[in-house]
């Protein structure tokens, strides 16, 4: 993959607001502008989009299902059913999306299963068309964010991916390669709230993660507070972190003319984008 082009825009707080349920698009007008601003001088005539939405958005959530589904339909309307007491929204409100990440002994499998509302996804994909634009591929940015340094990098079999990116915290860990737990916070910025969300997560990820203590552990920020973060991951986990660098110049035919610091955000867009390739 070659990078040709990329743009940040920051948006203002009252712009974007993630929600499972709520409207997350407070300011339909700033945001379609904020679209065409970003896109419009790299798009050229491509009005495909692959798209990493907030994590906030929507869940990631992982279950287990006694026995393999006949169809792709069948499976959703399984899981809407399975989740039902999970979730307090109407089943047939749920858009679901869902990857086998286990076949189990006994016949049963283990998913990793993507959930938003209808109301929250037809949001955002009508702002997308104003804009100009078509969302092909629609994850979260968690996911992607991982997809981009998967490809790249060596991140071993047992690995614990933490990434703490404007105002959000995310934890995924992996066992022998395979998703076991996940979990995303808006933690705005504030380092002690990073050290608390980062300890409620642990706690949850022992009870589900058997080979935590020698799992290989991983850090994206774009937050200037490296270090800080560095430190309070060696704190609770006992090892250092390696902090990641996305190196996006190596995928460039040209100068992006972006600051360094910033193109730490441009990971998950890449790894979002390479999902149409």
């Amino acid at each position: 993959m070659t990078l040709v082009g990329g743009r940040v825009v920051s948006l203002p707080e009252e712009v974007v607001l993630p929600s499972l349920r709520s409207p997350n698009i407070l300011d339909r007008p700033r945001l379609v502008a904020a679209l065409r601003d970003v896109l419009h001088p790299i798009a050229g005539r491509e009005e495909r989009l692959s798209v990493a939405l907030p994590d906030g958005a929507g869940r990631v959530l992982l279950l287990d299902v006694e026995m393999p589904f006949k169809s792709k339909s069948e499976g959703l309307q399984v899981l809407r059913w399975q989740l039902r007491n999970t979730l307090p929204i109407d089943p047939e409100e749920l858009c679901l999306d869902y990857q086998i990440i286990e076949h189990k002994e006994d016949g049963g499998l283990r998913l990793a299963v993507a959930v938003m509302t209808r109301t929250v996804l037809h949001q955002y994909e009508e702002v997308l068309e104003e804009a100009g634009y078509h969302g092909v591929v629609i994850d979260f940015h968690s996911l992607q964010l991982y997809n981009y340094y998967r490809a790249r990098l060596d991140l071993g079999a047992d690995t614990v991916f933490v990434s703490v990116e404007d105002g959000a915290l995310g934890m995924q860990c992996f066992e022998d390669h395979r998703l076991i737990f996940h979990r995303s916070r808006e933690i705005g910025h504030d380092l002690d709230m990073v050290y608390r969300e980062l300890t409620r997560s642990l706690v949850a990820a022992r009870e589900l993660c058997p080979g935590l203590r020698r799992a290989q552990l991983f850090l994206h920020t774009d937050w200037p507070e490296q270090e800080a973060l560095r430190e309070a991951l060696r704190l609770l986990l006992e090892r250092e972190a390696t902090l990641l660098e996305p190196n996006l110049q190596r995928l460039t035919v040209g100068d992006i003319d972006i600051p360094n610091w910033r193109t730490r955000g441009l990971a998950a867009a890449v790894g979002a984008a390479e999902r149409l390739m």
